[in-house]
């Protein structure tokens, strides 16, 4: 988190968040901590069976929870922070068109409401900024796969923003997709500065 707070503290990245994913964060992050201290347990266990190692005991357990608590403290912060909330102001017809229509992301038979807001969000940004580059970010790649095929609904529709740039993920994994955000970012901005 670190390399990306040095982007965002020097003003070359902004952290912009739709009202919909905080909703959606707050309603979901109980679950998320759940899972995520149940995927740490495990890997806990596995270390203690494979080393045969009867100091990590129910000391895991406590650790466990002291770190997965340690993280979401840190993200909350993060988002404290940096994120700036946007708010959607498109109307509903739009909505209801794109479902009849199933484009992107209805075109599941899932309710994918939520994640056409995210991205009625986004594409109103592009339209009312003039960023010089805009990174949008998802580990979403059922809901936005359409963006990484070529002649395809979303792509075709946020073709007109040159500076648009979708990083769709299928991994569920925080660290892997935070470490390939960070090459992206490197890429574009050049290294962290060792004097961070």
């Amino acid at each position: 988190m670190s390399k990306l707070s040095y982007y965002l503290k020097n003003k070359k990245v902004k952290l912009l968040l739709p009202r919909i994913i905080e909703f959606e964060w707050e309603k979901h992050k109980s679950d998320k901590r759940k899972e995520t201290l149940n995927t740490l347990k495990v890997s806990l266990n596995i270390a203690k069976a494979l080393l045969q190692d009867e100091v990590i005991n129910l000391e895991n357990e406590h650790l466990a929870s002291k770190l997965v608590d340690r993280h979401y403290s840190i993200l909350n912060s993060f988002f404290d922070l940096y994120a700036r909330s946007v708010e959607n102001t498109s109307d509903e017809s739009e909505l209801i068109r794109r479902a009849i229509e199933k484009i992107p992301p209805f075109h599941r038979n899932l309710n994918q409401m939520a994640d056409t807001i995210f991205l009625l969000t986004v594409k109103e940004f592009c339209l009312k900024n003039k960023e010089d580059s805009i990174l949008f970010v998802s580990n979403d790649g059922k809901a936005f796969d359409s963006f990484r095929k070529e002649n395809f609904a979303l792509k075709n529709e946020f073709s007109a923003f040159s500076n648009f740039k979708p990083l769709v993920f299928d991994e569920k994994n925080e660290a892997e997709i935070l470490i390939k955000l960070l090459r992206n970012l490197e890429e574009q901005f050049g290294p962290v500065s060792s004097t961070f």
